[in-house]
This record gives C-alpha cells, sequence and structure tokens, in this order.
C-alpha cells in the first residue's frame, strides 16, 4: 500500500482518502513491476467511518478511529447501518477504487476488493483492549454487535464483486489475539457468513489471519 502510494507521488493520506488515487497507485506498481494481482486495500476503517466515527488521517501512516465509537449497549442502540454506496462515504470510496482498477486492467490481472471481517471491525469500533473485555462481560453485546457489522461487511464484500474485483481480501488479524475456543464462538461463524455471501454471487475471499495458528 504504502509502497504503491509512493511509487505514484502520493501521500499515504492522499491513497487512503481517495480511490482514484489508491488506484492509479495500485496501476503504476502493475506497471512498474508486472505484479499479477493489485488490491483495494488501505485501512481498517472504512466502515467505523461511515457509522459516524471521527477519522485522523495522518499524512505518511495509515488512518485510525480517533475514539471509539461504541463503550457500551447505549451506544450501540445509536448505531445506524449506513448506505454503503452513500457517494460521500469511505466505503464508497473504495469501491470507485475498485471500479477503476477493474476497468483499466481487470481483464489482465487479479483485482481484488478488501473488507474487514466482522471481529476486527468490531474490535476497531469498541477499541480492541475494551472488545476483548466485553468478550468476557458482556458476551450477548458482542455478539449483537457482530451480528450488525456481519451484514455491512457482507453488503461491502458483495459491492466490491459487483464493481468487478474477482475476489475480496478480509483481514481479521485482531482474531490472532483470542483463544481457539473463543476464536470459534465470537469470528469463525461470522467470518463463515461473510464468505458464503461471497462464494454465492461466484466471487472468491482471501482470508487475512496474522499469528501462527
Amino acid at each position: 500500500m504504502s509502497f504503491s502510494a509512493k511509487r505514484q507521488g502520493a501521500t499515504y493520506r492522499q491513497f487512503a482518502s481517495n480511490g482514484h488515487v489508491m488506484a492509479e497507485s495500485q496501476l503504476k506498481v502493475r506497471e512498474l513491476f508486472g505484479i499479477d494481482a493489485i488490491t483495494a486495500c488501505s485501512d481498517a476503517f472504512r466502515i467505523s467511518a461511515d457509522l459516524g466515527g471521527d477519522i485522523i488521517f495522518p499524512e505518511e501512516t495509515p488512518p485510525y478511529l480517533s475514539k471509539p465509537l461504541v463503550k457500551n449497549e447505549s451506544d450501540f442502540k445509536h448505531l445506524l447501518k449506513p448506505d454503503v454506496a452513500n457517494p460521500k462515504g469511505r466505503m464508497a470510496d473504495r469501491i470507485l477504487g475498485t471500479t477503476e482498477m477493474v476497468r483499466s486492467v481487470g481483464k489482465e490481472c487479479m483485482v481484488l476488493g478488501w473488507v474487514d471481517m466482522p471481529f476486527a471491525e468490531a474490535c476497531s469500533l469498541c477499541g480492541v483492549s475494551e472488545f476483548m473485555r466485553m468478550l468476557y462481560d458482556d458476551p450477548e453485546l458482542a455478539h449483537h454487535i457482530l451480528e450488525f457489522l456481519t451484514d455491512i461487511v457482507i453488503e461491502f464484500a458483495v459491492a466490491q464483486i459487483q464493481a468487478g474485483a474477482l475476489m475480496v481480501g478480509a483481514g481479521d488479524a485482531a482474531a490472532s489475539l483470542i483463544s481457539p475456543k473463543l476464536y470459534r464462538e465470537f469470528a469463525l461463524p461470522y467470518e463463515q457468513k461473510v464468505c458464503e455471501a461471497v462464494h454465492k454471487i461466484n466471487g472468491y475471499v482471501k482470508l487475512h489471519i496474522c499469528g501462527k495458528n
């Protein structure tokens, strides 16, 4: 991501906030190095932004949420499901970048969309430590948040496949921080729902989880 932005002469802020710049940056590295896949991956805060989060955009590092959006059940109840296609939204900006990449080189190389899986999104929305504690202190609320986010992640992923991406990369790095037992309860079922929705429309999913296991 940063590598491609630099080759295009763009700051990371520009890369992450402008789908056209992101697409041009990815196309630039394909032109220079002949790589066989390019991606719409940029940062983990597209959905959080469209849910109303205040996003900070540093010049040369990925953007991040200034403070958690959900600290308790009351905060969660005030969230409204965003419109994936809202032209002012960050999800729509990534879809734009995906569309431009497909239009330019979609017949020559694989274009990947990108989403973060519901567990990773919940960690972004609530804060990593805070959501980890919620798994123990209020598992029912944790599941409600995950169910809410799953619907949005599915819509976001499907929109990128419909824009022409053959595959959607799906990040769930935060899932490497929990035990296999917690993973099976709080991460895996929601990952499966996202994968099933993408497979249903003949798309592929590349699941990314950091860690040894």
